[in-house]
């Protein structure tokens, strides 16, 4: 008989403790009130669930592909529990359930970009949640409000033989690349794709079947929105994510943008290998973090670029749509235009100032291109000059290219440059403007909670010359 059992969704009605699992000590002391006694031998396994089997999956993901579970240990009686029932929300964060004879245990994979690690534990009878781990994007109330709002408080357990189901498709192609690709691509090496279905929801460099020669069987593809109705399947469901990007997958997402060029983007990559590496790709951003004036900054270095230098040209890159646009959600539609729409305004005031200066520059846009596309064009670049986040990891993480970022403060202070190149195999080390360029700005509009966290913040460049300075000096050593 199949066990089932109604989830509290009021979440303030539940304790909430946070501890750093290094001190197992501590965390059994205090959960001893909690009538938790085998909590030590929980968090242990839970240590074991979350190694790294293989570079980019960990163990509890292989044991659930191939023993359907993973197990773990009554905090309460110390009996051995299987795994039975999944809850999948909307940013993938899982919920797995765990039926004991008195209580049911929820252990929750969270935070994508760290891999989903096994990092809260919660004592459903007891109404307790302990988080092991702090993530801004860790298991909180919008959950409880998503099961809420959706009368899914009822969990039953799975059959035996039920299927397993993995969900993929975060709409950031970097993150889709290098938490969910990864993953998938070694899953598929270890022969378990046809064990599998899959749920996509983004596939913003390609069917995933394609990238990865795999053999998922993909179920449907959904909205974000509509993840959530992945748990009404009666698979186990989860998100099967790793940090690391290797030279085979970016093979695999090289070969797969080369067979899939526009025209356009064939003529474009084309020209860049007859300069033979006298060029440069640059970026504009105009939806946050944003420099500024960056037209007049990013003229400056143009001009003082090719000033003088007909063997030289230049990419204007920017925004890219993702591979399924047209699939997407027609506002997801609509803000991808948008963002090209403003970005080409921008790129069509740099190419206006600087012809007025140079009026044969070769200048070229390949901003609004997909983004597969610029992946595959701009590996052939000399260097370029970016922003940070995605526009440079279009370059950064799928090719070798040399090149110069630039940020605000609050990016700088963490030191980025060792922590981008480690993201994957094939990068060089970028090199970030100096600290003492970058000033602050006023923003243009207040900075809310999770833009802070992402460090959405506006800047500009003090001095316009010394960088073009500095650029020019880059471009002599990579040429």
């Amino acid at each position: 008989m199949q066990k089932y059992f109604n989830i509290d969704v009021d979440y303030g009605s539940y304790d909430i403790l946070r501890f750093n699992p290094d001190n197992i000590d501590d965390i059994e002391k205090e959960m001893q009130s909690y009538g938790a006694p085998y909590i030590r031998s929980l968090i242990e396994e839970i240590s074991k669930a979350n190694q790294w089997s293989s570079k980019n999956v960990r163990q509890y993901v292989y044991d659930i592909i191939e023993l359907t579970s993973f197990c773990i240990t009554d905090p309460m009686n110390g009996s051995i529990l299987r795994l039975g029932a999944t809850y999948t929300f909307d940013d993938f964060q899982t919920i797995f359930f765990f039926f004991g004879k008195e209580n049911v245990i929820g252990v929750v994979a969270s935070d994508l970009a760290a891999g989903f690690p096994l990092s809260t534990i919660i004592f459903f009878n007891s109404k307790t949640i302990v988080h092991l781990t702090e993530s801004f994007w860790g298991l909180g109330e919008r959950h409880f409000q998503t099961l809420s709002a959706r009368g899914e408080q009822v969990i039953r357990e799975r059959p035996a033989d039920c299927g397993i189901c993995l969900v993929t498709g975060d709409a950031n192609f970097a993150h889709h690349a290098w938490n969910e690709l990864s993953a998938l691509q070694e899953i598929v090496e270890a022969g378990l794709d046809r064990k599998t279905s899959l749920v996509t929801v983004h596939e913003p460099l390609g069917p995933v079947n394609d990238v990865l020669g795999s053999q998922f069987n993909v179920v449907f593809k959904l909205t974000k929105a509509e993840v959530p109705e992945v748990n009404r399947l009666g698979a186990l469901t989860f998100c099967a994510t790793g940090t690391f990007i290797d030279a085979g997958l970016v093979d695999k997402i090289i070969d797969f943008a080369e067979g899939n060029l526009s025209s356009y983007a064939v003529k474009v990559k084309e020209d860049l290998i007859s300069y033979a590496g006298r060029s440069l790709w640059v970026s504009v951003r105009t939806r946050n973090r944003t420099l500024n004036p960056q037209t007049d900054i990013l003229a400056t270095v143009i001009i003082d670029y090719l000033q003088g230098r007909n063997d030289r040209m230049v990419v204007i890159d920017g925004h890219s749509l993702p591979f399924d646009q047209e699939l997407d959600a027609p506002y997801i539609q609509e803000l991808n235009d948008a963002i090209v729409q403003d970005d080409n305004i921008v790129a069509d005031q740099i190419i206006a100032t600087v012809r007025q200066a140079l009026p044969t520059a070769n200048i070229v846009k390949f901003l609004g291109q997909k983004i597969h596309e610029s992946i595959a064009v701009g590996r052939h670049v000399g260097f370029y000059f970016c922003h940070h986040g995605t526009v440079q990891h279009k370059l950064g993480w799928f090719s070798d290219v040399q090149g110069i970022v630039h940020c605000n403060r609050e990016i700088m202070a963490i030191q980025p440059d060792i922590w981008v190149s480690r993201q994957s195999e094939i990068a060089a080390l970028p090199v970030y403007v100096p600290s003492d360029l970058i000033e602050e700005v006023d923003q243009d509009e207040e900075i809310g909670e999770l833009q802070l966290h992402l460090k959405h913040i506006d800047y500009k460049i003090a001095d316009a010359s010394r960088l073009a300075r500095i650029i020019a000096e880059f471009a002599q050593k990579v040429e």
